[in-house]
């Protein structure tokens, strides 16, 4: 439904009204019946969302096959670099949530205290932390030995994935910087050509996947720096978490063996 239609309704539904009641008429006004009015109004709207969708839908497939086709011009290189990109997310997404899923980072000091103080009451992964450091113990060396062996359980392994990811990471620019390579040896074997009619066609596809591959290297390799960074201070969290804990426990134990 056009402007000019919606205002050419609104101006026969007013000539309506005003034939029917002129100015100086003392008969009360009759109801207009406006439903085909807004039903065209309702089927007009209807039309202009499904139109706005289905343009949604269209320039996301289209981005889609653009970067499909952008992935595919880098050449063999993108292979590797895509599948590097993937094991590397894995990776990530499983350290990410290890530390979301965990409660140490909402679990206060006071709270930590009372669950050491009745360990019923303890939720979570700090609850089976405090009730492994408490079942079976007799003695303060029994729960300093309970706290290493969840010390070295946890921070080792998650070192060794975090050391992973970086190597991971650290690979991404030097696959990006062989693509490279490969692009410019493509590009000067297009210039050795000399007039070849395909010489433009080597050199600029060489340039292509110089490019590309370098660009995909670095997409990679930015972003996960900076995530590597966020999970070491969060295993350095984790570490002093687990040291406060340690401390509450074994003073609330020396304080009931006295």
């Amino acid at each position: 439904m056009t402007p000019m239609d919606t205002r050419d309704t609104l101006d026969s539904v007013s000539d309506q009204y005003f034939n029917q009641h002129p100015k100086n008429s003392t008969t009360p006004p009759t109801p207009i019946k406006l439903a085909p009015f807004k039903r065209r109004m309702v089927g007009a709207t209807a039309l202009s969302f499904n139109h706005v969708r289905t343009s949604m839908d269209n320039s996301f497939t289209d981005t889609i096959i653009d970067a499909w086709n952008i992935i595919v011009s880098g050449g063999w290189v993108m292979i590797p670099l895509f599948l590097l990109g993937l094991v590397a997310f894995y990776v990530g997404a499983r350290l990410l949530l290890f530390f979301f899923r965990g409660n140490h980072k909402k679990t206060s000091i006071s709270t930590c205290e009372e669950w050491v103080r009745d360990s019923s009451k303890a939720k979570g992964t700090v609850g089976e932390i405090i009730r492994y450091s408490q079942d079976g113990v007799g003695t303060v060396e029994d729960i300093q030995s309970r706290f290493a062996e969840i010390r070295t359980a946890e921070i080792p392994r998650l070192q060794q994935n975090i050391t992973f990811l970086q190597i991971m990471i650290n690979t991404a620019p030097l696959m990006g910087l062989l693509g490279t390579v490969l692009g410019m040896l493509t590009t000067f074997y297009g210039i050795a050509l000399g007039g070849s009619e395909s010489t433009t066609s080597i050199v600029a596809g060489g340039i292509q996947v110089a490019l590309i591959t370098t660009q995909m290297g670095l997409c990679l390799a930015i972003p996960g720096y900076i995530f590597v960074y966020f999970l070491k201070q969060k295993v350095l969290d984790y570490e002093s978490f687990l040291v406060r804990l340690e401390s509450i426990s074994l003073q609330h134990f020396s304080g009931r063996a006295s």
